[in-house]
This record gives structure tokens, sequence and C-alpha cells, in this order.
């Protein structure tokens, strides 16, 4: 391709900027420029863009790009450059089908890369700026824009999230699955918006299971602790649950039904009465000795009633008090209004015992 001398060039200033066409020398100064700026306000949020290798090759040999210019760029990549065609012909437009799933034949909105593909060897990043300039002279595309995090606690640095964190979504009214990607620097309020807005639900109708290996492991409430903190791992399952209006729900969606939830490894107390920690109820007798009752529980939650068993019995008699009605909503909603009856909970926080016939 023949260069026109400068006097065949045309410059229109706007807002600082240079309207096409320019000089290879002109265009690898105006990225080295906004590259450098780029790299002084290094911080969490900044937009990268991944671009082929193989174009960008194309465009260092015809800007005779010098080894070093480039701070995002492996040094393989800048060796390759130097070594292959000296020719000075402007490379074509964008082209990232190469490292894109589907190649050229990609439509998608939101194309993926490859997850084959290594910084250097397959693929280079570039500041905003930088992409915006090489967009407006090229065109071509798609547009692989990828954030800049931070990762590390006490010594900070900044990383380009090039592959975000991948989620299978199954919707347990349906058993659809759909990908969510989102970084792993999100928080799982982000999470539900995500899960919800597109399918129309109320974040406080909705309930997202961690669903590793097809299990329900914990629910993952809606916060502002990340992804990466809530232990959620590249191409697992989350499990989506849409309650009946008014009932619980089960891994189908069904309303009235247990949910099965991991027994209970904290210590607790009610009301001054005895503890129970990890399945062992433990008080203290009239003489001020401790002692300690082992009960078996919860099993296996996810059999649902099956996994429930029944409480062993004291050795003395006794009522046996609410024990039988087991764990219904209907229980559950009754106590939530007895434990929010203010004359009731300061009865039983004073010496309700006195009152218990012997």
């Amino acid at each position: 391709m023949t260069i026109p001398d400068s006097s065949g060039y045309h410059y229109m200033m706007e807002n600082g900027s240079i309207e096409l066409p320019c000089k290879p020398e002109e265009e690898r100064r105006i990225v080295q420029e906004l590259t450098a700026k780029a790299e002084s306000n290094l911080r969490e949020g900044n937009l990268y863009y991944v671009i082929s290798s193989r174009w960008f090759m194309a465009w260092q040999r015809y800007t005779r790009q010098t080894e070093g210019a480039f701070p995002f760029e492996d040094r393989s990549i800048q060796s390759q450059s130097l070594i292959l065609s000296n020719a000075e012909d402007r490379p074509g437009p964008i082209d990232n089908s190469d490292i894109i799933v589907n190649g050229g034949d990609n439509k998608d909105d939101d194309p993926q890369l490859l997850r084959t593909l290594e910084e250097g060897r397959d693929y280079v990043l570039v500041p905003e700026e930088v992409w915006e300039k090489l967009l407006k002279w090229y065109k071509g595309g798609p547009a692989l824009p990828r954030k800049m995090i931070s990762v590390g606690d006490q010594h900070k640095q900044f990383i380009v999230e090039v592959f975000p964190l991948c989620l299978r979504l199954i919707d347990s009214r349906d058993q659809s699955e759909i990908a969510i990607r989102l970084s792993k620097k999100a928080s799982l309020h982000d999470l539900y918006v995500k899960v919800c807005q597109p399918k129309g639900l109320h974040i406080e109708k909705a309930r997202i299971w961690d669903y590793f290996n097809k299990q329900k492991h914990t629910i993952l409430i809606s916060s502002s602790q990340t992804l990466e903190e809530s232990n959620l791992q590249m191409d697992q399952d989350i499990l989506l649950e849409v309650p009946a209006e008014g009932f619980g729900m089960d891994s189908t969606g069904n309303g009235l039904a247990l949910v099965p939830v991991e027994p209970i490894r904290s210590s607790f107390s009610i009301a001054g009465g005895p503890t129970m920690s990890n399945g062992n109820l433990s008080g203290y007798s009239s003489n001020g000795y401790q002692r300690s009752t082992s009960t078996s529980t919860y099993g296996d939650m996810e059999d649902g009633y099956d996994g429930l068993k029944s409480v062993t019995r004291a050795d003395r008699g006794g009522l046996a008090g609410l024990q039988n009605l087991g764990n219904t909503c209907f229980m559950n909603s009754a106590l939530q209004c007895l434990v929010h009856t203010p004359h009731l909970v300061e009865y039983f926080l004073q010496d309700y015992s006195d009152e218990i016939n012997k």
C-alpha cells in the first residue's frame, strides 16, 4: 500500500483527537502514549480489550513497533513480530475470530474466549483508549472487553480477569440450564440481580443454592459477600428455587415441603435453657453439676423425612412436649408469632420455672 506524504494528510482536531488517515509511526506514537497513560492510572474496574495476537503482530510490523514499547505484550510476541515479514502493508480489519468459540460463525452478543488461550501466544490486552483508537482506524472485532480486578490482601496487585467465573444456573421449576458469567469479585447480590432480572423475579422471592455436584450445600444469601468468598468454582452448578406464594419449597419448586439443611454446627441456647452443640444436648441439673445427653436428631437431610430420626427419650418420665408436631410450616408459623409477642417473650425471660407443675 502506498502511503501518501504529510501534505496529503488531513488533520481534524476535535477534543484533542486526530482524525484519519495517520502514518504508521503516528499510529504507533498515539498507541504508546495512551498505553503509558493507562499504566499510570491502574485501578479496579478499568476496562481492557482482548485482541488476537495474529492481528496485533500484523499491526506491529506495519507500525515498526519496537520491543518493550507495549507493556501488556508478551516478549515472545515482540520477538516474533520482528523476525517475521517486514512488509509494510496495512493490516485489514481487527479479526478476533481465531480466539473465540465458533470463530467466524459466532453470532452471539457476548462471544466467549476459547479456554485454551494463553496470553502473549494467542492474545494481547490493550487499554480501553487504545482499543477505541484501533477500532476507529481499522473497524472489525468482535469487541472482547474485560475488567481489571485487584488480588491479594496485604500486597494488592491489579490483573485483568480474562476468564470471568462461569456458573451453570438450573431452574428448579423446569430444570432448564443457562450459563451465568460474573466476575469472581462480584457480590452475591449481583448474582441475584443477574439471575432474577431476566426472569422477572423479585430478589426476595428467589432462593439460590450452591449446587456443586448436583447436591444442595448452602443457600447463597443476597449480600455483599463476593462469589470468590463464597467458594464458587468455575463451571459449577447453582440452583434457583422460587416458592409458591406463602409456602416453602423443595428442589422441584413444589410448595409445602421440607428444605434440606445442614445439621447445626454451633452452640446456642434459648431463654437461659439448655444448649445444643453438634447434636449433643447439654444442661445443668438441680445440684449444679453438668449433665450431657446425646441425641440423634438429623441424619442426611437430603433424604427428606427419611433423614429425620427420633429423639431419644429421657430415662425418667415426663411430657414429650412439642416433639410430635415435627418440622412443619404450620408449626414454624405458630412459633414465629409466639416469639414476636412481647408479653410472652418477657414471661419466658423471667422465672417461669416456678409455675411449671412438678
